[in-house]
């Protein structure tokens, strides 16, 4: 059964970002849709009149300028929305409440408020829709085996996660959040520090202290997105460190072992070097969808994780506005 499908917001996630690097592949919505077999664009809706009809040019699709008229008259049965992070809520309500409606994808954050956020999860339930959110690492197979292989206790006890990030706490910090908890767990305790890096459209940028419930701990340091884009995370255990480089492109091995040049002494030895870890991401992202819908199971990347990242950085946004105090999640 062939599913239709529409995409709200053309901008680089949503319909621009064509022609990249080959270890990049499939990188927009739109694209997306446009190489899934099982799925038929239909048509993608923005108010900026150039981005929308160059986005109508690129795939022979109608443009509109209000997507509720595009729902109504469209009535897909998948929809992406990529429209910028203020207004995912509204869109998501807009987009929940059309019959049509049995799967949807939205980019991070889910909403600006884990309040707005708990309430389109409930009303995504009511209506029966698979709700799922483009935390894109976790639609990556190879990165979805290595945290299964370090949950599992396969790399022995996670006692530290490390890492670096850009662009606000909200809108880039989540992503390294989420990641952290599908790595190591839920994350318990959060202590942000205010380093002087800019915020990003009024989203702050403080570096974080974690307290995980296996007891790791981690810290996640903010960046200036003026300098460069900086998505790093380095898990240490007690018998490995695992390094995820490159926005997640690259992962990195060692294992403990009898040092090569200290007889007596242990150190981390080398294991290996894997690349292309988020080729094609969006691509596996709308297959899961579309899998989820068919088949009646829970989308890899669920509502409920994006309500988690969203209540972990206002966790962090908390801290940082009473001083750096820690704030404890229940």
């Amino acid at each position: 059964m062939i599913l239709s499908a529409a995409v709200i917001g053309c901008g680089r996630i949503g319909t621009g970002f064509v022609g990249l690097s080959a270890r990049v592949g499939v990188a927009n919505h739109a694209a997306a849709y446009a190489k899934h077999p099982g799925v038929s664009l239909l048509a993608v809706a923005d108010p900026v009149e150039a981005a929308r009809e160059q986005a109508a040019q690129a795939y022979g699709v109608p443009a509109y300028a209000d997507h509720v008229s595009m729902l109504q008259q469209c009535q897909p049965a998948l929809v992406s929305i990529a429209s910028p992070d203020a207004t995912h809520a509204a869109v998501l309500r807009d987009v929940l409440q059309c019959a049509s409606v049995r799967g949807v994808l939205v980019e991070k954050p889910l909403a600006l408020t884990a309040d707005e956020a708990a309430a389109l999860l409930a009303l995504a339930s009511e209506r029966g829709v698979q709700l799922a959110v483009n935390y894109s690492r976790r639609y990556s197979h190879r990165l979805q085996h290595i945290a299964a292989r370090l949950r599992g206790g396969e790399c022995g006890r996670v006692l530290s996660l490390q890492g670096h990030y850009t662009k606000g706490i909200t809108h880039n910090g989540s992503h390294w959040l989420d990641w952290a908890r599908l790595l190591a767990g839920e994350i318990v305790t959060v202590r942000a520090v205010d380093c002087g890096m800019p915020a990003y459209e009024q989203d702050p940028s403080p570096s974080v202290q974690l307290g995980f419930a296996c007891g790791a701990t981690g810290w996640l340091q903010a960046l200036s997105h003026h300098d460069y884009a900086s998505f790093e995370l380095e898990v240490f255990t007690d018998q490995a460190r695992l390094r995820f480089s490159e926005s997640g492109q690259v992962f990195e091995s060692w294992r403990a072992g009898e040092s090569p040049d200290y007889p007596g002494y242990r150190q981390l030895l080398p294991q290996g070097r894997q690349d292309d870890l988020l080729k094609d991401v969006l691509l596996h992202a709308v297959t899961d969808l579309v899998e989820a819908v068919q088949q009646g199971r829970p989308v890899l990347c669920q509502g409920g994780d994006g309500l988690a990242a969203l209540r972990l950085a206002e966790a962090a946004i908390a801290s940082l506005q009473q001083g750096g105090v820690e704030v404890r999640l229940a």
